[in-house]
């Protein structure tokens, strides 16, 4: 049973972080996440559970799970989830307390940030339960619910596009086209859309091209109705 709170192991007395193991609770009003990792040094591998009750006709609970690999850069946080085809889709966030907030893409329009803190599988259990009756926790948003549980069905790497700063690689998924992608994430870094600013940077986000993006550590993502697009940097080669 992986620890709800991460693990420091020193070596001879020394400060250094040689492993870690964590496990964390996430909630939202129609969902429960669970996750747990493994961290070396700043790399992170583990898996990620989700339940999300559906909508329409029968309801239900649904559940997924994907495997992850990740990176801690400071307080940031990013988690690339594991697809079919060999392809990935991205979660960012940044470390908080003894927990982490994630940045999750949305119902319609934008991102939300889901809070999680150290738990263990029993807690999770029980919130998947409280899904099951009716009793989750309430929220004023919720991630996306779709057939395969919120998670991206087929997602299309578009090439790389400039920020201010650095190059990112640019992804498309549930629907989205690679030449829309480019096309807003060139406009958002280009300066355009309208800002909404939030209690921090994962709370807040751009209105762009009809699109709601949000920021974390590892980059950007965007949400328009039941489609999602992100501008990540890209995972290391070597």
């Amino acid at each position: 049973m992986l620890t709800g709170a991460l693990i420091l192991v020193g070596c001879g007395g020394s400060s250094e972080v040689t492993s870690s193991v964590g496990s964390y609770i996430g909630h939202a009003s129609n969902a429960a996440v669970f996750i747990q990792w493994t961290r070396s040094g700043d790399s992170l591998s583990g898996s990620l559970q989700q339940a999300i009750t559906k909508e329409g006709e029968g309801g239900g609970v649904e559940s997924s799970s994907r495997a992850f690999t990740g990176t801690i850069n400071g307080k940031g946080l990013t988690l690339a989830l594991h697809e079919a085809l060999d392809s990935t889709s991205a979660l960012v966030g940044r470390l908080s307390g003894t927990g982490f907030t994630m940045t999750w893409p949305g119902t319609q329009h934008g991102l939300i940030s889901i809070m999680f803190l150290p738990g263990e599988v029993a807690g999770y259990d029980a919130a998947v339960r409280a899904l099951e009756n009716g009793t989750g926790p309430a929220a004023t948003e919720q991630p996306s619910s779709s057939t395969t549980g919120g998670f991206p069905t087929m997602v299309h790497r578009c090439g790389l596009v400039e920020d201010r700063q650095s190059e990112l690689s640019v992804t498309a998924e549930d629907g989205a086209t690679c030449e829309e992608a480019l096309h807003v994430f060139t406009d958002l870094f280009d300066g355009e859309g309208e800002r909404h600013q939030g209690a921090d940077e994962a709370a807040s986000s751009t209105d762009v091209d009809g699109w709601g993006c949000g920021t974390g550590a590892g980059g950007w993502g965007c949400r328009r109705a039941g489609e999602y697009i992100s501008a990540l940097t890209p995972e290391p080669t070597g």
